[in-house]
């Protein structure tokens, strides 16, 4: 669970080792005026579109310790996308290590994506670490 996993490293979190963001996406399309997000209930926020007339896709992070929001804006959700979301953030942790806690999306667990994993995480540390809060269960009938 990725509540044991936090509460075993609550050290190396509070250190500043180790930063925890909530990563997710969301895609603005032409014509919207109204949206939601997460963010301070007293705070309004506005996020401007590049594109109008298209879509536009953010990528956000909220660092679970700081409170920071950091947001960045892409043509499309995809691996390519998510991987310089992941890079933009690792220039901003200051070597520290990184753990994403995010859904399922298919291009988070693609081959590409499993390729960056692997570059950037070697035997002996790990730099990225993912935790899936969207985990699939299997819910059996009882009978």
């Amino acid at each position: 669970m990725i509540s044991d996993w936090l509460e075993h490293n609550h050290q190396e979190i509070q250190k500043g080792k180790i930063r925890v963001f909530s990563l997710d996406e969301c895609h603005v399309c032409a014509g919207d005026i109204c949206g939601y997000g997460w963010g301070d209930r007293k705070e309004r926020r506005e996020v401007d579109l590049d594109n109008y007339r298209d879509s536009q896709t953010y990528y956000g992070a909220l660092d679970c310790v700081s409170g920071e929001v950091i947001l960045s804006a892409y043509k499309t959700a995809n691996s390519s996308s998510t991987i310089d979301f992941i890079k933009h953030l690792q220039r901003r942790s200051e070597g520290a290590q990184i753990v994403l806690v995010w859904d399922g999306a298919s291009y988070h667990r693609s081959q590409e994506f499993r390729n960056f994993l692997a570059e950037v995480n070697t035997d002996k540390q790990w730099n990225v670490h993912c935790l899936r809060f969207a985990q699939a269960r299997t819910i059996r009938k009882s009978n």
